[in-house]
């Protein structure tokens, strides 16, 4: 898979046309807690879909806003398939993004959602796991079939577990 800008932009765009075409709403974060390192002790400022991230900054977690929206949209839902962190969770400043989606799954879920949580590390320090099996699993939930290197008989995915967990 090439894992270039390019590609990268090529895929999303492919993705947000089929979501269009199956009239599926996609939820993007709109602020960001940006860094001008990947650090813990980097220095950290706002950003939001207006400004942009500034040149030779990264962003490392979602911002306040987003945390509303992903909130109120998981609040509503009956079935929720998280794959893996929304910020650099193992970094305690970069974590708030993560830990909110965490908690508003935890709520959705209590109140009767099926919840399934891929990125092992996510459910197990986030919610805590009831169960735990292969990433390959998800495959079942695809809007585009993944390129044949990456299928699971032929290059399965040991370090991305799905976690199951149940009310």
């Amino acid at each position: 898979f090439d894992h270039s800008a390019a590609a990268v932009q090529e895929l999303v765009d492919k993705l947000v046309a089929k979501a269009k075409e199956r009239n599926v709403t996609l939820h993007f974060p709109v602020d960001f807690v940006i860094a001008d390192a990947f650090d813990k002790n980097a220095n950290v400022d706002a950003a939001t879909d207006a400004t942009g991230i500034k040149d030779g900054w990264q962003g490392l977690d979602c911002g306040p806003l987003s945390r509303q929206n992903f909130a109120s949209v998981i609040a509503s839902a009956k079935t929720l398939v998280w794959n893996g962190p929304v910020g650099v969770f193992e970094m305690e400043r970069f974590s708030a993004g993560t830990r909110s989606v965490a908690e508003a799954v935890a709520k959705a879920t209590a109140a009767g959602a099926t919840t399934i949580i891929g990125g092992g590390d996510t459910g197990a320090d986030c919610l805590g796991t009831a169960h735990r099996q292969g990433a390959a699993s998800i495959s079942q939930f695809e809007i585009m079939p993944r390129p044949p290197e990456a299928r699971p008989d032929a290059n399965p995915w040991p370090t991305w577990p799905i976690v199951y967990r149940t009310a």
